[in-house]
């Protein structure tokens, strides 16, 4: 039945009713190993209910025998079960208004948040970013599977004939390193990428080349990349060796996510400058999201999140592979 209601599209109502209904499960299964427990103030914590219970059941027994009842009567002993009930009852009110004071911070945080509560495109947007993180690795891996077939050099972001004219892209070069070898054999290096047979293969669609979205006139086509390289890396008949990053592999920018002016994945021409700013430039980066983001696989092979309006002297210094100069935070 759940996975009848799942593939007519109620997935998504369902995944938030077992995370209500069982998430402090695994909630406390993570996170019960991680706290350290303090015998001294657990034996403190048990004395000082026990002393509580005794107080309040000595009190009670006090007024019980003090006061009449109705008829003038001395009351029965009050019973040690009422007593623990009384303070069982103080202890869960304690306990209630202490999460409900965390509910309405919490709830008031969110609502004041920039992004959106719960809604379905955050939680969509969220996913594909994930997606296009895990592009930029397999990318980066690719990369760097290259490099250790060609004396640790990085592929050029383009090579280029002596009179200008494009011959082959990075993407290309790196294709039997991301599960595209068919493709690869196929496309035939001697000739130039948009020329003759290699036209109609350039055509091909690769997901490791594209986020989940698109982005409207600019993207005609599913053979277009949303992905370029770092100019000042991966440049015009460039080839770096990983030892001449010598600013550090996860201080330099490698390859990016652009949006505008998109090129096919086999372009020679598939190189950017990212001192150009983020978000700023036609010819620049630029994250696709509703979150002002841009995110890179730097050159050790991580990926990571850049805000939009990140200082510019530090871009500059992310985008150059061995300038000298401390990256700082970012």
């Amino acid at each position: 039945m759940l996975g009848l209601l799942a593939c007519a599209g109620f997935a998504f109502p369902l995944q938030m009713a077992l995370i209500l209904s069982f998430g402090w499960i695994l909630f406390l299964r993570r996170t019960l190993p991680e706290v350290d427990f303090d015998l001294v103030g657990g034996i403190i914590a048990v004395i000082a209910l026990a002393g509580i219970v005794v107080g309040v059941h000595l009190t009670a027994r006090w007024l019980s025998k003090a006061t009449p009842d109705q008829n003038g009567r001395r009351r029965t002993a009050w019973p040690l079960g009422r007593s623990l009930a009384v303070v069982g009852l103080v202890v869960i009110m304690f306990a209630s208004g202490t999460a409900a004071t965390g509910v309405v911070h919490q709830t008031g945080w969110l609502i004041s948040a920039p992004e959106p509560l719960l809604g379905y495109n955050s939680i969509r947007e969220s996913s594909y970013i994930s997606q296009s993180k895990n592009n930029l690795k397999n990318i980066v891996l690719g990369i760097y599977n290259y490099a250790d077939t060609h004396d640790q050099q990085l592929p050029p972001g383009g090579l280029y004939h002596s009179d200008g004219r494009g011959r082959h892209g990075w993407a290309t070069l790196i294709l039997p390193y991301i599960d595209e070898p068919i493709l690869y054999d196929q496309l035939d290096l001697s000739k130039d990428w948009d020329s003759g047979e290699n036209r109609r293969l350039l055509q091909e669609s690769i997901g490791t080349y594209r986020t989940p979205l698109t982005f409207g006139p600019a993207d005609v086509a599913d053979y277009f990349s949303h992905y370029a390289a770092n100019a000042r890396v991966m440049g015009a008949d460039r080839q770096l060796r990983l030892q001449e990053i010598t600013d550090g592999t996860s201080n330099t920018l490698l390859i990016g996510e652009v949006t505008q002016n998109l090129q096919p994945w086999a372009s020679p021409h598939n190189f950017r400058d990212p001192t150009l700013g983020l978000g700023t430039h036609p010819w620049g980066f630029d994250g696709p999201w509703e979150r002002d983001i841009c995110q890179f696989a730097m050159a050790d092979g991580s990926a990571r999140e850049i805000n939009e309006d990140i200082d510019p002297e530090v871009l500059r210094r992310l985008a150059l592979p061995n300038d000298g100069e401390e990256v700082g935070d970012y």
